[in-house]
């Protein structure tokens, strides 16, 4: 048993303090030594949100559903805590010392986008090309928009999301190999993509150059990749702009 689900249906007259303190009591003989929630299936004033211990607390549910749900949004924490750790990577083709004397000679007194000529100068030093009509598009499989911005709290942020979908997929930068690779995954199998391995790849590496740039280059306060188009054998980057912040005075 790796859970535990502990269900109050009361049948009369029943006194949730009380059940809550034998739940309690028991915890406390055993041990914590498992995950364990509750479901008081009640109604009436006073609803009760935690058996508190010692030095634990059960969250208790209005409905088992709930319950179950929280159980599997700790099952999956855990797998991630397991995973090892990622690092962040070499990259060829990357000059970030030029990208931020470029981004600082072109910033102003105020915040300004630099329009897309600027910013595929500074995407190529991430190792990032804009489109080129050799780019097969026939065999386009994928559509992507990436936006990058820095939260107040959490810091840099990058959201894909696909063509066909709303579902915004954002992960904090800088990114490592596994953030990369699992962000990359996530989108695949949201589209049902066929050659896995290959879509995988590419999509890996547009994301680790896109969170090197942004971690590299501080000056940068949003990126804004409207397309970004993906076969079995590159990506190619139709559209970009990117917002510098103000100089600093």
């Amino acid at each position: 048993m790796d859970a535990i689900i502990v269900l109050f249906i009361p049948v009369g007259i029943s006194e949730a303090a009380g059940v809550s303190a034998a739940i309690r009591d028991a915890v406390m003989d055993v041990g914590l030594v498992k995950p364990i929630v509750a479901n008081f299936l009640m109604t009436g004033p006073g609803p009760i949100d935690y058996i508190r211990g010692d030095s634990f607390r059960i969250p208790v549910y209005p409905f088992p559903e709930l319950a179950v749900r929280a159980l599997v949004q700790v099952s999956h924490y855990a797998a991630y805590r397991r995973q090892p750790l990622g690092h962040l990577p070499d990259l060829d083709r990357v000059h970030m010392t030029q990208a931020r004397a470029l981004a600082r000679a072109w910033q102003t007194n105020a915040p300004i986008w630099i329009g897309s000529q600027k910013t595929f100068e500074l995407l190529a030093l991430a190792g990032l090309e804009s489109s080129s009509p050799s780019f097969d598009r026939q065999s386009l499989i994928l559509q992507l928009s990436l936006y990058c911005y820095i939260d107040s709290l959490f810091g840099p942020v990058l959201t894909v999301r696909t063509a066909t979908s709303q579902m915004a997929h954002s992960r904090l930068i800088p990114l490592t190999d596994r953030d990369a690779m699992a962000l990359a995954h996530g989108i695949v199998k949201e589209e049902s993509v066929k050659m896995l391995a290959d879509v995988v790849e590419r999509l890996t590496d547009l994301f680790l150059r896109v969170s090197r740039l942004i971690d590299d280059v501080p000056e940068i306060m949003e990126l804004t990749i409207p397309q970004v188009m993906v076969n079995h054998y590159e990506h190619a980057i139709e559209d970009a702009n990117i917002c510098l912040e103000p100089r600093a005075m």
